[in-house]
């Protein structure tokens, strides 16, 4: 009877034992899964042309004159909305969030402190320079901004690494290229590259930037030393990591695309027409299209 008791244990302890390197194992591909989705979803339609997974559009190319939100009613415009741009944008979002965590988790605070300190100008000049390497948009570019400050970065060059990223990335400038022209991508390259150095410098010195890299120097949801975790640790610290930038983000996010699916359904074409061209245009257009570009 003793030994049955003593067997069952055992087996017991064994599966327990196996339960728990399951879910360890789950733990550690996780992260690394999502950024694979996340970057087939961006890499796949700019080789094919056609979308990884199904996207829902509400407009329809045939009749690009033709508002197709309008066939909606009021209540139903953000909801319509919204959802294409979720079927559009999850997996550049979920990519965004995962990345900022692992960021936050895998790079060491001291080498983030040395090589992206506001303190010192080579660091703004580094964030300009890498950050075309990664093709993202602008509202994918959030999460990864937060997980730099969360690993230590300064603000600034954080700030000139979120700017430049969707400005001049690698695809932008080759699609700028062979659309337009060479030279324009020339220009563009190097007017993103000033304008983002410029800014996150201008920010890095003012006190609200000062407090808003102590704020988020904070938010790390791991408080004991990195070196005291293996990959498999760090992997999952990572998702907690994009936990907390979603937390952050996703509300403002969600608003913003609100609010923009009403001006998508309400704002005439003629006006755009009348007002968004020469000179005016481009100024108006700018002061726009900084608080609204989705």
């Amino acid at each position: 009877m003793a030994g049955d008791i003593s067997f069952q244990i055992e087996a017991s302890a064994i599966e327990r034992s196996k339960r728990n390197s399951m879910t360890k194992w789950a733990k550690t591909i996780l992260p690394w899964l999502i950024i694979a989705v996340g970057l087939a979803t961006i890499i796949y339609p700019r080789v094919t042309g056609t979308p990884l997974f199904p996207v829902f559009h509400y407009d329809n190319p045939a009749t690009p004159d033709y508002n197709e939100l309008m066939d909606y009613a009021f209540w139903q415009v953000p909801f319509v909305y919204i959802f294409s741009y979720i079927t559009r944008a999850w997996g550049p979002l979920a990519l965004a969030f995962v990345l900022g965590g692992v960021l936050s988790s895998f790079v060491p605070k001291e080498k983030m402190k040395k090589y992206l300190s506001s303190n010192h100008f080579y660091s703004f000049v580094l964030a300009g320079v890498f950050a075309p390497v990664l093709t993202v948009c602008s509202c994918a570019m959030i999460p990864i901004f937060g997980g730099l400050l969360m690993s230590g970065a300064g603000i600034g060059p954080a700030l000139t690494f979120l700017l430049m990223a969707p400005a001049a990335n690698i695809m932008a400038l080759i699609f700028t290229a062979t659309i337009i022209s060479p030279k324009i991508m020339l220009f563009r390259l190097a007017f993103s590259l000033v304008g983002a150095i410029a800014i996150g410098y201008l920010v890095s010195r003012t006190r609200w930037g000062k407090e808003q890299e102590t704020k988020y120097a904070g938010l790390t949801a791991v408080s004991v030393e990195e070196a005291k975790f293996n990959f498999s640790e760090k992997s999952w610290n990572a998702m907690k990591e994009a936990g907390i930038l979603a937390k952050l983000v996703l509300p403002y996010l969600g608003i913003g695309i609100f609010v923009i699916s009403f001006i998508e359904r309400y704002l005439p074409t003629q006006l755009v027409v009348n007002y968004l061209s020469g000179t005016t245009g481009v100024a108006l257009g700018a002061v726009i299209g900084v608080p609204t570009y989705t």
